[in-house]
This record gives C-alpha cells, sequence and structure tokens, in this order.
C-alpha cells in the first residue's frame, strides 16, 4: 500500500529483534506504548520485514519455536499479507546475521528506490551491537546516496555499551548513520517526546540571573501524527482553516445574554452565592508574570522518591549566552560537591498556579554542559480568597445515629487493624473485600466463631495461593461444619466442585474466584435461612410451652 497519500511515502519496515511474539512484547512495556504508531506505519508500508537474532537474545536459553513466525502473524492480526518471515529453517538454528543478509540483500537494490523513501527499523541493536555493523554503516550510506532515509525506532532499554549523552530529538529520529540513530534514541525509555525549547531566566537574586531553555520531558507516548498535520504539512489550504470556539450563556427563550448582565457565583444546595469582586478577577489565575525562582538548597537525601512522580523538565543554558553558561556550570559543580539540590518557584504562565520545583545538578561528561533535571514537587499554591456560605442557619449537625454509622464506616474501611482482615496479599479490589465480609457475616449468623471460618475462607483472597488445592480445602471445611442436609444444598455443592482451575489461563483466575464465592454465598444463604427457620420454631415452641 502506497502511504504518500498522507504524507509518508513508501515505506519500508525491518524488525531488528531478538524475538518477536506477543509475550515478549507484554514484557516490553516502552515497545507496547508504540505499537499503535507503528500499526500506523504499517498500514503505509509495501514491504515488512522480520530479522530474528536468537543467539544475542536476552536470555541465553531462549530458542525460537517453530510456530514463532506463526504467533507473529497472530500479533499483526490483519497485516499477515504483508508480512514477509524467514523460513523454519533459519529460525531453528538461531543463526547470526540473518537480519544482517536480509539488510545486504535489500541494500544490493537500494539505488532502484524512489528518492526519500523510508527504511524503519524497529530494533534492539542486538544485530548491531554483536557484530553486525559493517553491513548496517554500508546499508546506512547507500541510503544517504540513494536519496533516502533510515528511521529508528527503539524497541527496549538499549545496553550500557552503547550508552552515552546526547541532544533530545524527540521519539522518531530521521538519521543517515547506526552512531547518530542510537544516540539519539538510547534514552527513549526516560525521555521519549521533548517540546521546543521554553527561554526562561532562573532568578537566583536580583543582582544574579541565568538565562535557561526549559524543555519539557514526559514519561508517556507522543501523540499520533494527525491527518490534519499531515496536510498542512504538504500545503493542502483546506488544512490551514482555524475554527474559533464560541461561548455563550442562552436563556429559556433561546437569546444570547449579553456578557455585562452575567453574574457569575457557587452554588451550594440551592442557595446561589454571587462571587465578590476580588474573587472574580482572581478566579482560576494567579494574574502573575511568568517567574522561576530560587528558594532555597537542600539535601539530596532530604528529596524523598515520592516527590520525584510527575512529569520532568531539562534546564541548560540558553545558547550562545556564555555568560549563563558559566554561571550554571560554576553553579552546579558547587551544588554536586556540597551534594545539594535547589527548590525553586516556578510560574509558568499568568493563567496558572505556581509550582515548587527541585532541579538536580548535572554536568556532561563528555561536553562538559551544564544542566539540571527538575522534577515537580506535590505542591501547589492558590491565591484565591474564596468566600464559603454559612451553613449553620439553615442545617442542623449530624445525629447520633448518623454519627455512629459514619464510625462504623471509616472503622470497617480503614486498613491495618488489629484483627488484619484486610492482609497486604489480598488482592486490593472492594468487592472483594466487601464480599468477603459478607461470607464472613453469614458465617456469624449460623452461630460459627468469626476468626475460626475467616481462617477457613482466607486462602481463597489470596491471589499466589489461590487454585485448586484451596478450593479442595474450602469445600472439605465447608461439608465438616454444615452437613448436606437438603437436595438443594447438595446441588450447590456440585457446582462447587466442578468449578476448576486445571487449564485455565491466568486471565481466567479472577472469573473462576468470584464464581467460587457466588457459590459459597448460595450456600451460606441456604444455611442462614435454614438457621433463621429453626429459631423461629425454637420461638413459637417457647412461647406455646408458656
Amino acid at each position: 500500500m502506497d502511504g504518500s497519500h498522507i504524507g509518508w511515502g513508501n515505506v519500508s519496515i525491518f524488525f531488528d529483534c531478538c524475538q518477536l511474539d506477543p509475550i515478549y512484547f507484554q514484557k516490553q512495556k516502552h515497545f507496547m506504548s508504540r505499537f499503535i504508531k507503528i500499526r500506523q506505519m504499517m498500514d503505509c508500508a509495501n514491504r515488512i520485514d522480520i530479522g530474528y537474532n536468537v543467539k544475542h537474545s536476552t536470555e541465553p536459553e531462549t530458542v525460537i519455536k517453530e510456530d514463532c513466525v506463526q504467533t507473529s502473524f497472530d500479533f499483526f492480526g490483519d497485516m499477515e499479507e504483508k508480512l514477509i518471515a524467514f523460513g523454519k529453517e533459519d529460525c531453528q538454528l538461531g543463526m547470526i546475521g540473518m537480519f544482517n543478509r536480509r539488510l545486504a540483500a535489500v541494500d544490493r537494490n537500494v539505488e532502484t528506490f524512489e528518492p526519500d523513501h523510508k527504511f524503519i527499523i524497529v530494533s534492539d541493536f542486538s544485530s548491531y551491537i554483536n557484530g553486525g555493523s559493517e553491513e548496517v554503516d554500508k546499508f546506512a550510506k547507500s541510503c544517504e546516496k540513494a536519496g533516502c532515509k533510515i528511521i529508528f525506532v527503539g524497541l527496549k532499554d538499549f545496553y550500557s555499551e552503547v550508552k552515552r549523552e546526547c541532544p533530545l530529538k524527540g521519539e522518531w529520529c530521521d538519521v543517515l548513520s547506526v552512531e547518530e540513530g542510537i544516540a539519539n534514541i538510547q534514552f527513549y525509555h526516560i525521555i521519549n517526546k521533548a517540546t521546543r525549547g521554553t527561554p526562561y531566566a532562573l532568578e537566583l537574586n536580583d543582582q544574579h540571573k541565568i538565562n535557561i531553555v526549559d524543555h519539557v520531558v514526559l514519561v508517556k507516548p507522543k501523540e499520533i501524527m494527525s491527518f490534519k498535520k499531515v496536510l498542512k504539512e504538504i500545503g493542502d489550504e483546506e488544512s490551514t482553516t482555524t475554527y474559533k470556539r464560541k461561548f455563550a450563556k442562552i436563556d429559556d427563550e433561546g437569546n444570547e445574554i449579553p456578557k455585562e448582565n452575567i453574574i457569575n457565583a457557587f452554588k451550594f444546595g440551592v442557595n446561589i452565592i454571587p462571587i465578590n469582586h476580588f474573587d472574580e478577577i482572581y478566579h482560576g489565575t494567579n494574574s502573575e508574570a511568568k517567574s522561576f525562582q530560587f528558594i532555597q538548597f537542600a539535601k539530596s537525601k532530604d528529596i524523598h522518591l515520592s516527590f520525584l512522580v510527575g512529569e520532568s523538565h531539562m534546564i541548560m543554558p540558553k545558547e550562545n549566552d556564555k555568560p549563563s553558561f558559566k554561571r550554571m556550570l560554576a553553579l552546579n559543580m558547587a551544588m554536586i560537591e556540597s551534594d545539594v539540590v535547589m527548590i525553586t518557584r516556578k510560574v509558568y504562565s499568568k493563567a496558572s498556579a505556581a509550582k515548587m520545583v527541585v532541579m538536580f545538578p548535572r554536568i556532561n561528561e563528555t561536553t562538559n554542559m551544564p544542566y539540571f533535571v527538575n522534577f515537580n514537587l506535590p505542591f501547589s499554591q492558590d491565591v484565591r480568597s474564596l468566600v464559603f456560605p454559612n451553613i449553620n442557619d439553615w442545617c442542623d449537625g449530624p445525629s447520633t445515629n448518623e454519627e455512629d454509622v459514619m464510625n462504623e464506616v471509616v472503622d470497617r474501611m480503614t486498613l491495618g487493624r488489629e484483627d488484619k482482615r484486610f492482609l497486604p496479599k489480598q488482592t486490593n479490589d472492594p468487592n472483594l473485600q466487601m464480599k468477603y465480609e459478607t461470607i464472613v457475616d453469614k458465617f456469624t449468623g449460623v452461630g460459627r466463631d468469626v476468626q475460626e471460618i475467616r481462617d477457613i475462607i482466607k486462602p481463597i483472597y489470596l491471589y499466589k495461593e489461590f487454585g485448586e488445592e484451596n478450593k479442595r480445602k474450602l469445600n472439605e471445611a465447608l461439608k465438616a461444619r454444615f452437613p448436606i442436609t437438603t437436595p438443594q444444598e447438595e446441588k450447590l455443592m456440585n457446582e462447587l466442585n466442578q468449578i476448576t482451575f486445571v487449564n485455565q489461563r491466568l486471565a481466567d483466575v479472577e472469573r473462576i474466584k468470584m464464581e467460587i464465592f457466588g457459590k459459597v454465598d448460595q450456600i451460606l444463604a441456604v444455611k442462614e435461612e435454614a438457621h433463621i427457620n429453626d429459631v423461629a420454631k425454637n420461638e413459637i415452641k417457647t412461647e406455646g410451652s408458656l
């Protein structure tokens, strides 16, 4: 399929990886987030090759099975007709250089490809690192001579032998050499998107400022290129049309209300409280200019890992600004020597709240370039002055009964109680916890000791221990404590015994677990009903004797 209709032109895709099957991909979380983008490119490709380099797999004993190629077909679904895989003989032998031989075959005919033809290599660089650099470098030079391009897509974490610092160029790297390709995508698992540099001034005090460029780095997949953006790039005039969104208040008759007649207000129940002038000015904004100010230094050991959750930034001196470069280099050297980090206050724009940022100093050993790695701390400064209504005039406080109910709810839902009802090993699912409580309560309803019954049913809630053996123990315990006395109970117990874990997939474990819970619940309901009936009969007998 020719991809020129969406701007890609002709594309050839090569998979250069140790394995290519769903189980392997599921382990490589970085790749799964990119799978949709690769599928989009595959829709534009007119050739797809798969190369296996089994001998250099991360697991030395790994052997490609005969059905591995078919598994790859299943994984890519409707792309099966496009896949061109190597024969089973090669796969069984696990020979080195299969990808390189395929690449060499294409290299001999690369001049026949149209200019700007794109070769996308989805790679873990196993073949390159383990002696295949000559063929790949030769292919890259042939592509450069023919006007074709190579796009490298990193498949997983890269080997330590080739790690080195590099400038950020985003996810897809149009490169003409393997070295540049490795340099630009080796840190993809940490950094996979960089915005354009945003100029700032890091204000240390009134006299000292460092002009910097802030690169926002997101640890999430880059957005898929939209058709509108692609069309705009190739000059479609219609794609440049912009639409201005208009928001208006409409009255009951469908007429637009003039802006000057609109009064903003909070709604609290049925009460409407107008927003005062001060709140209206500052509502949704701190009305503060963009700034980046130093607060203080802190020891690195005092900044816990839990604080470093969220998007990160890289701060570098502004290009060609020698004074800023010298100041940052001196500052970073002093901070690294003292083992401290910098705490700063950042305001991105007038429409955003102030953030507190921790800055970690770094210096590139090769280029001597100073930079900071930044993380936003979980802090937000709200400068609005909101006036809340007084509810004491129209609403009484909660009753004693309501307070008791809420206290019971808090006690029941609090983890880490002395009786350890909600164990750490239990699956953290509120629905299962409620089912656990229900079973315990129903056992209690038929006059059994709560803790003793918990010990019986607890194993079926332990994820790692849950299986056929625990189900058998549960059945034996039920039979020992509650002998079967009616046909209905016998039927339910037989249905419970028919639920099995043999040859079940992991994905079905939760479903089977819930089936067992349901059957146990039904058995206990029958027992509880019988117990209630027995109690009622005894009361009638007692009343009759009186």
